[in-house]
């Protein structure tokens, strides 16, 4: 086993995309990182809280921070969309196919993630 140490504090949330590439959501960075070193590839900043829940598929990264969830493209780094609507904090981020689906304290909320 491994002991994979970030600078970041505190760790709020992670995931693992189908390919083993890791996404650790750190106060508010996501970390986007080899699974095998822990080498950071790249890394995401958000403006609107830490990231309590984050999500990874193919070329987006989504995290659930604060109010808002936000759409990263994995390569670029590029804040693609915000998606706001909850009155409550988020605390869960996941997709499926073109749907993103959040959640604070009483609802769930899905959001159409083509390109505008």
């Amino acid at each position: 086993k491994r002991v994979l140490r970030f600078d970041t504090q505190p760790i709020y949330c992670m995931c693992v995309r189908r390919d083993g590439a890791l996404f650790v959501g750190a106060g508010s960075s996501i970390i986007y990182c080899d699974s095998e070193t822990g080498k950071t590839v790249r890394s995401y900043t958000s403006r609107y809280g830490a990231v309590k829940s984050v999500f990874a598929d193919g070329e987006r990264v989504f995290a659930a921070t604060g109010f808002v969830a936000q759409q990263f493209h994995i390569t670029t780094g590029v804040k693609e969309r915000m998606f706001g609507g909850h009155r409550s904090v988020l605390s869960a981020v996941q997709a499926h196919d073109k749907t993103l689906y959040t959640t604070g304290d009483d609802v769930v909320l899905t959001w159409d993630t083509e390109p505008l």
